[in-house]
């Protein structure tokens, strides 16, 4: 199980896994352009020193956890901190497709995603989830993720914790 750029390889499988996101998004306009127009979200990614690298609002880097040939999850590293909000910018954002949910996976993809991190040259990461996502909160405190804010976003009772992670 490894970490692989986004290809046209696993292209099959990763259409796959977001068509299975996308029953229970709540924002499935991303996942609907990613599935119909794949060549064009697949041709956003150069290579820059080995690491795919697309520009977004700031650059980031994009790796699909691959087992046996499938599609997994996706990790999204950010090379500077951003959010939709200017109090909650984070670095990386993972997630995994729920048919491999609650099998380990989720803690793979973040463990590994924390050494591409520290291979783009980053020594510690802002990580965000929200409060409700209980998955989400245990993966990044068994990265090592420290607490240190909880912030509410004005939307409705959203809350969101924010986490630092030290990249050993």
């Amino acid at each position: 199980m490894e970490l692989y750029p986004p290809s046209n390889k696993y292209k099959d499988s990763y259409i796959s896994g977001l068509k299975e996101m996308l029953l229970e998004s709540p924002n499935p306009k991303f996942l609907k352009t990613e599935i119909d127009n794949f060549d064009i979200y697949l041709s956003q990614f150069t290579t820059s020193n080995n690491e795919p690298v697309a520009k977004g609002i700031v650059p980031f880097s994009e790796y699909w956890l691959i087992n046996e040939e499938k599609y997994v999850g996706t990790v999204q590293i950010r090379h500077e901190a951003s959010g939709r909000f200017d109090n909650i910018k984070s670095h990386i954002y993972f997630h995994i497709i729920p048919s491999r949910r609650r099998q380990g996976y989720g803690n793979k993809i973040l463990s590994l995603g924390l050494k591409k991190s520290r291979i783009l040259g980053l020594n510690k990461v802002m990580i965000t989830c929200d409060k409700k996502n209980v998955a989400s909160r245990k993966i990044i405190e068994n990265n090592n993720g420290i607490l240190i804010n909880e912030i509410m976003t004005g939307v409705g009772s959203e809350t969101i914790l924010k986490y630092l992670i030290k990249i050993k």
